[in-house]
């Protein structure tokens, strides 16, 4: 049975913002809020020729993956502090975008993910089972704002992934 959209919700481990709204070194999980649209890239598997010179006709085995961009779609709205936030997550620290994780709960269940940190301060998502979820890392490579007559101020937030994307479905 096909899985509804309702009800899904988008994740992301965020810094805290000091009062001058620049990134802390404390992150916390977010919801997103009011995303209107998100999609989930996947890894594409490079092709690498494995043919003989013998061969009539080429060979391939799947080479290495190459992340895909994720984007999502919402309303800019100032008064979302996590909007502020992933705008935030655009600009550079020490010379580099940071790389962000994200989540989508699907519609399936409503559980929220929690922060889990490793012994060398590493975050990471503890997903509950009782949801599906997709998983993946990227870095927020823009975040363009769309201004039209008679329309809410939108965004087309793209994000580069970086390293594997997951599809965690929810535990029987």
């Amino acid at each position: 049975m096909a899985k509804m959209t309702m009800g899904t919700s988008i994740f992301a481990i965020l810094p805290i913002l000091d009062s001058d709204m620049l990134p802390t070194s404390n992150m916390e999980v977010v919801n997103l809020g009011c995303v209107k649209g998100i999609n989930v890239g996947d890894n594409q598997a490079e092709q690498v020729d494995v043919t003989c010179l013998e061969a009539f006709a080429r060979q391939y085995e799947a080479g290495i993956e190459t992340p895909g961009t994720s984007s999502l779609t919402l309303d800019a709205d100032p008064s979302i502090n996590q909007h502020i936030r992933l705008y935030r997550a655009t600009k550079t620290v020490n010379g580099k975008r940071p790389t962000i994780k994200f989540a989508v709960g699907w519609s399936d269940g409503t559980s929220v993910p929690t922060l889990a940190t490793d012994s060398d301060g590493n975050t990471d998502f503890t997903l509950p089972t009782d949801r599906t979820w997709n998983r993946f890392d990227g870095y927020v490579a823009g975040f363009p704002f769309n201004f039209q007559v008679g329309a809410a101020v939108t965004s087309e937030v793209s994000i580069q992934n970086t390293g594997e994307s997951n599809w965690y479905p929810k535990a029987a």
